[in-house]
């Protein structure tokens, strides 16, 4: 036989509690304000110094960056010579007013610049800027 109880009626919950989804989204600002400005600086490299320069602001910039050892990034992303210039050339090929900067140690040899900019000038690139730190 069965029974059946009066006083407990089955009401459902149906609220939605929001307060752990605000922790968790402001949480989540918090991390992806600090590591937002660590993810600029990936690789390691001294800058040269100059006194004059001017900012370049620009809508979409592709940033080679040259070590110290000699190894070249495109982007933050490893890549040998011949790499750059065919990736730099299809950039080119879609924009060709794409601005490339060039991130290189102060320390790396003349000679690995000069090759760093001739590839980038064989794929096409007419905007091409110099990094440099504030003297």
């Amino acid at each position: 036989m069965k029974r059946h109880s009066k006083h407990t009626v089955y009401n459902p919950y149906a609220e939605i509690n929001v307060i752990p989804l605000v922790d968790l989204t402001f949480n989540l600002l918090i991390i992806f304000m600090l590591a937002t400005p660590l993810l600029e600086t990936s690789i390691n490299l001294k800058l040269p110094t100059a006194m004059s320069g001017t900012m370049i602001e620009d809508r979409k910039t592709r940033v080679v960056s040259v070590e110290r050892n000699g190894h070249v990034f495109l982007d933050d992303v490893p890549v040998a010579m011949d790499g750059l210039r065919t990736q730099i050339q299809k950039a080119v090929h879609k924009d060709p007013e794409l601005p490339v900067l060039v991130r290189a140690d102060q320390e790396i040899p003349y000679r690995q610049f000069v090759r760093v900019v001739d590839a980038l000038k064989l794929a096409g690139v007419k905007k091409m800027g110099i990094v440099t730190t504030k003297n």
